[in-house]
């Protein structure tokens, strides 16, 4: 019987590839949501800070220029903070779509292995069918050999 082959090889990896560059787009997305929410924690950081300042220097008492400066800076990190969340929900959106992204391709992948596996499977049984006609074949020859030995044997008593 000839050797197995997959007929769908070159498929089983295309799509082997599609997964592996999804999965590395999905780590990607990962690290870049990691990213986003350290510069998140930065802003609310600089700005807790910052405003802690305001405060204790107005309880210190200081002019009002100085106040409407710290308040500005306040105002400024405080926008910062809200970009950076945006960013944080942007990085979010994106990371689980690439995860959407892998799980298709993910699929995508096993439905190849799975007809791989069924072919191979359907492969092994008609090896097996043939070595059992061949043993079969040779079983019979040896039991018809036998028989005609032993008339043979018969007819010269």
């Amino acid at each position: 019987m000839k050797p197995f082959r997959k007929s769908l090889a070159a498929v089983g990896t295309v799509r082997q590839r599609a997964e592996n560059e999804a999965l590395q787009a999905y780590a990607v997305a990962l690290l870049n949501r990691v990213r986003a929410m350290e510069r998140l924690r930065a802003a609310e950081q600089a700005l807790s800070a910052a405003q802690a300042d305001w405060q204790r220097q107005a309880a210190e008492g200081c002019d009002a220029q100085v106040m409407a400066r710290h308040s500005a800076h306040c105002s400024n990190l405080s926008h910062t903070r809200l970009e950076r969340t945006r960013q944080l929900a942007e990085a979010e959106r994106l990371a689980e779509a690439r995860m959407q992204e892998l799980l298709f391709a993910r699929q995508q992948r096993q439905a190849v292995d799975r007809f791989h596996a069924r072919q191979r499977l359907a492969y092994d049984r008609a090896v097996a069918r043939e070595e059992q006609k061949a043993l079969d074949e040779l079983a019979h020859r040896r039991v018809d050999s036998l028989q005609s030995e032993l008339m043979q044997e018969a007819s010269l008593c």
